[in-house]
């Protein structure tokens, strides 16, 4: 079982390791460690950067630096628990600026306390040397872990290998200076005089600054190696800074202080081995060789117990890994034979312990590597196939070793130019080139790996295993540079002949995307019907993978205006999909489409009405479901989603039921009850919801109810929604004004009349304020429609203001050339003014009104196209007036001349008025 690696320093020593110390201990507090113990790292920080000071200090550290350390602590685990590099090395980064920080402040700390105060100089220094201490294990044990490891397995060929330099030349500047400062710090105490002195040694201070040291020094040592060991073989150093060899040197003196040490201390089998591999990166394969040979420690005592065994531990992985640093240095001299042979011995030796260390697992890569090269060397193609084959088994073990094999194999390769790459080997640059195409996010190099794919897959043809990830890499490489099309016939490839693939659910999912895109930019029948037809392909075999296309297809169909297989489409959304519950609310609209578009045009009474009652019934259920989930696990967002989908449900039943072919507005009002009494309604809603009840009072007949909800609508409705209310209800109340009339019922009608007005001068208003088209007409028209009401119920001076305002006083006389004659408005006043005539006291003052109406009429009779009946209502009441004025003998003269030309009227009343005033003037003197 692979285990989880951690660096060394298990050894001699016990290590100073920040990154396991509880930031809590820095800043202890009940309040934060009860943050800490709930994991609420963001609260966390926020409670220390807002404690500052008041962290209870560490031993030689200030209270503000304290919360800074505890910061950094937390960065550090936050990039522990990472779940990928990008946020793992944000974290490290921002905890190295934070460390800095705090090395810079205990560095000013430290120079601001004069000489004489020793006491105080020598705890500031010690707050420095631990910071820098604790900044330094932060790199090397914490940060740099990860990336060493892939650098070694790889031999430099994979992984950050610059920022690693980066960090190892830092963590070696901070161990020097800890290490410098530590013998400051300790030669200081020794010209103290004996008693102060003492204090410090009594006190363990002392102790603590040479723990310090020790463990500064040793993992230098480890740095010094790595920084030699990573730096390339030509490494030319600036002015004043040490050559690679001299480096590596310095490593090999610096374990120099630990080859001596006793045998149950690992130090000493660790100084052994780092000294053999800075041997080997000399070049000094005889001296590595040598080291290596002093660096196996005595074996663990098989009788031994339980517990002594798992303290030595350690002495297992030094020799799995001296076994594999002995190999590697074997093939660097080109003794590949006996490299391949100790790798033999040690897998032969070690057998399942090889799982419990990186570089015993790795050592099947050595073996394979000294094969090639020994394989190329010696033109023994036998010998590259076996290494090759090595490689491709270790490709197939989990992660990280197919991305360590890659890097293996592209370096070595890189190495031997000229070699035509086998399958395998193409396989790995495809692989490799799409890994620096998503990193670099390069079209160019994302073009190379579709070549490698595409070039892969045509080398092996279907029979190979890689054949159908090759085809989905090749296609996604597609898809990325914007080939949409041509990556969608690959993904549906995949799919149709490797439904056993791993991603052959997602291919399909691609290649159903593809055809989603192309209709959602041009939505036209042709690419719906394709869309849908990947859609149906889809579901039939992988649609327990994605339930969701279920409901897409129900989407696309509805659409295509199919509102019956929408619905049902709908209805089939399985549970497991992420849109079931929107599912259940598409059912209804689609049975409201299909009754407005298909139901509605047929005109069919019966059906309408059936129709009509099916569709409020599916929309009122819905909102039951909706209710019936609200006290689910479903998220919050998701049931106030619910909720205003049934409001829009009640809304639209009620509004069903109002439908002027349906005629139920009697069922829509307890809809309208309800969605009042079940829903927090917002303005625009509730206006909405009082507009229907208002229709639905008008059509119930019921319009003094209507007015009083009009008062409700007024205080919430949207200024534009205003106005056709007012016009409806305005129209219903002329109308029934005019029932009133023809009911002979007068009086009543003309109470209705002032309210009518009263609601008209509420609409003419609104018209004045609002931007409607043509807003003049419709102020105009209904004002027409108001003076009509008046000369209905007699109210002829009403009138008579209304057409005066409308056309101005005598619209006869004053209309100017070009204008047309306003015949409403003369045909208005010369109604009013007859009227007036005809409820005047007495002849005197009724003459003056039929002369003014005679005037009216005499115009309208020179209007030249007029229709036949509006003629004959024009002579009518022309002679009328001329009667009433006293002129019976021009009056018979007329009618008779009329009569010869024209006949008489036909209109049946009109006809009755016209014989009654040929009678009336039948005796008229010659």
């Amino acid at each position: 079982m692979r285990r989880v690696f951690k660096f060394w320093l298990l050894a001699v020593f016990v290590m100073v390791c920040p990154t396991t110390v509880r930031a809590a201990e820095v800043a202890a507090d009940p309040f934060y460690e009860g943050l800490e113990s709930r994991g609420l790292r963001t609260l966390m920080e926020a409670y220390l950067r807002q404690r500052g000071a008041a962290a209870q200090a560490t031993a030689g550290v200030t209270p503000a630096e304290s919360n800074v350390l505890a910061l950094a602590r937390l960065r550090v685990e936050n990039a522990r628990q990472a779940k990928d590099m990008a946020s793992r090395d944000a974290a490290f980064q921002n905890a190295r600026q934070l460390y800095e920080g705090a090395v810079a402040d205990a560095e000013k700390a430290a120079a601001a306390i004069p000489a004489d105060r020793v006491e105080d100089l020598n705890e500031a220094r010690r707050a420095l040397m631990t910071v820098r201490l604790e900044f330094a294990n932060m790199i090397f044990q914490q940060w740099l872990r990860d990336d060493l490891e892939f650098l070694e397995v790889t031999d430099r060929r994979g992984g950050e290998r610059a920022r690693a330099t980066d960090l190892l030349r830092i963590a070696n500047e901070q161990y020097t200076a800890t290490i410098r400062e530590s013998e400051l710090w300790l030669s200081t105490l020794d010209q103290l005089p004996e008693d102060q002195r003492r204090k410090y040694v009594n006190t363990g201070q002392a102790r603590r600054v040479r723990a310090v040291q020790r463990d500064a020094k040793f993992a230098n040592a480890w740095v010094t190696y790595y920084y030699g060991w990573i730096l390339p073989s030509d490494y030319k150093p600036p002015k004043g800074q040490p050559r690679r060899d001299q480096i590596l040197g310095d490593a090999i003196t610096a374990f120099q202080a630990y080859v001596d040490m006793p045998e149950r201390v690992s130090a000493r089998w660790y100084a052994h081995m780092v000294s053999g591999m800075a041997y080997r990166e000399l070049g000094k394969y005889k001296e590595a060789l040598q080291t290596f040979a002093m660096a196996n420690p005595p074996p663990i005592d098989p009788n031994a117990s339980d517990r002594v065994k798992q303290q030595e531990a350690w002495k297992d992985q030094v020799s799995i890994r001296v076994a594999y640093e002995r190999a590697i240095t074997l093939m660097r001299k080109g003794d590949h034979a006996a490299a391949r042979k100790a790798l033999d011995e040690a897998s032969e030796k070690y057998k399942e312990k090889l799982s419990t260390s990186l570089y015993g697992m790795a050592m099947p890569l050595v073996k394979a590597e000294s094969l090639i090269v020994e394989g190329e060397a010696g033109k023994q193609q036998g010998l590259k196939d076996k290494g090759m084959a090595l490689f491709k088994e270790m490709h197939k073990r989990g992660n990280p070793w197919p991305y360590i094999v890659q890097s293996i194999l592209k370096g070595l390769l890189g190495d031997m130019p000229g070699v035509e790459p086998a399958p395998f080997q193409l396989w790995i640059e495809a692989n490799d080139a799409l890994g620096e195409a998503q990193k670099a996010d390069s079209a160019e190099k994302m073009r190379e790996a579709e070549r490698l794919f595409r070039t892969y897959a045509d080398k092996v043809g279907p029979k190979d295993a890689n054949y159908p990830a090759a085809l989905y890499s090749r296609a996604y490489c597609l898809w990325t540079l914007g080939e949409r099309a041509e990556a969608a016939t690959l993904f549906r490839q995949v799919a149709d002949d490797a439904p056993d693939y791993k991603y052959a659910a997602a291919a399909a999912g691609y290649a159903v995307k593809v055809a989603g895109d192309v209709y959602e930019r041009e939505q036209t029948e042709p690419n719906r019907k394709a869309y849908e037809k990947a859609l149906r392909w889809f579901i039939g075999k992988w649609g327990d993978k994605d339930p969701d296309q279920q409901y897409f297809l129900a989407l696309i169909l509805y659409r295509g205006k199919d509102y019956t297989n929408a619905a049902d489409a709908f209805a089939r959304v399985p549970e497991a999909a992420e849109h079931y519950v929107d599912s259940k609310y598409w059912v209804p609209l689609c049975r409201l489409e299909y009754f407005r578009e298909r139901i509605l045009p047929s005109r069919d009474p019966q059906l309408i009405l059936s129709g009509a009652r099916v569709v409020a019934k599916a929309l009122l259920d819905y909102a039951d479901y909706a209710f019936s989930v609200q006290d689910s696990d479903l998220k919050d967002e998701k049931k106030k989603q619910l909720l205003d989908w049934a409001e829009g449900a009640y809304v639209n039943a009620a509004d069903v039921y109002l439908y002027p072919e349906v005629g139920l507005a009697a069922d829509a009002l307890p809809i309208l009850d309800n969605t009042e009494k079940k829903f927090k309604l917002s303005e625009e809603t509730l206006g909405n919801v009082l507009k229907l009840r208002i229709d639905a009072y008008q059509k119930l007949g019921r319009l003094d109810d209507a007015q009083t909800v009009l008062e409700r609508f007024l205080t919430v409705a949207e200024p534009q929604k205003v106005g056709p209310v007012l016009r409806g209800l305005f129209a219903a109340m002329t109308a029934e004004v005019r029932s009133l009339i023809q009911r002979r019922q007068t009086k009543l009608a003309g109470v209705k009349v002032e309210q009518a007005k009263a609601l008209g001068d509420r609409y003419l208003e609104w018209l004045e304020k609002s931007k409607v088209p043509k807003k003049a007409l419709q102020i105009e028209n209904s004002r027409y429609d108001l003076a009509e009401l008046y000369l209905a119920v007699g109210n002829y001076a009403g009138a008579l203001q209304i057409y005066r305002d409308i056309g101005g006083l005598n619209p006869h006389l004053e209309t100017r050339k070009g204008e047309p004659l306003k015949e409403d408005c003369i045909y208005g006043q010369a109604r009013a003014f007859q009227g007036m005539g005809e409820t005047a006291a007495d002849a005197a003052q009724a003459r003056p009104n039929y002369e003014a109406a005679l005037d009216r009429w005499r115009v309208l009779r020179q209007v030249e196209t007029v229709e036949p009946n509006d003629w004959w209502e024009w002579t009518y009441n022309l002679y009328y007036c001329k009667y009433k004025l006293g002129d019976k003998k021009d009056v018979r003269d007329n009618i008779t001349a009329i009569e010869l030309m024209r006949g008489t009227p036909k209109e049946p009343l009109l006809q009755q008025k016209w014989r009654e005033l040929k009678g009336a003037v039948a005796g008229a003197a010659g």
